[in-house]
């Protein structure tokens, strides 16, 4: 496995995205160089982001939504969910584990700015359609 797993062609399987995960977090929680830590990150977030993508992509419904919500007026039909439009709502959602100096990093160096969206909750990964108390209903 190698840093350009970014660049993989195919939807990985979920067995590959889980392998990923635990090899980039074991890294990231040890690692001080700033530039590793945003890759290791980058890793971590692009295993979450092919399940966000997978999920809305089997509810395109539910998918216009969510897109509309992230992309607003620039919205429009054949728009599939981006990395960096993920990253941002996942550094927003996954704040309490992304330490306050590597915001910063992801914020300054790459541009990456946390954003919230309404269908992302605090903890969550992908995407989901009902509200916050509806689904706190179904925990």
């Amino acid at each position: 496995m190698s840093d350009l797993v970014y660049y993989h062609q195919e939807y990985p399987t979920y067995d590959y995205r889980e392998e990923v995960k635990k090899k980039y977090w074991n890294g990231f929680e040890s690692c001080t160089d700033r530039e590793k830590v945003f890759r290791l990150l980058r890793g971590i977030i692009w295993a979450h982001y092919w399940r966000a993508r997978t999920a809305l992509e089997e509810n395109p419904q539910f998918a216009k939504k969510v897109l509309k919500s992230i992309f607003g007026k620039d919205y429009c039909s054949g728009l599939q969910l981006s990395i960096d439009k993920y990253i941002v709502n996942w550094i927003h959602a996954m704040q309490y584990l992304v330490p306050p100096a590597v915001s910063e990093i992801l914020a300054e160096e790459y541009g990456y700015v946390p954003v919230a969206n309404k269908f992302l909750d605090i903890g969550h990964t992908v995407y989901h359609p009902l509200q916050n108390s509806e689904r706190d209903a179904c925990r």
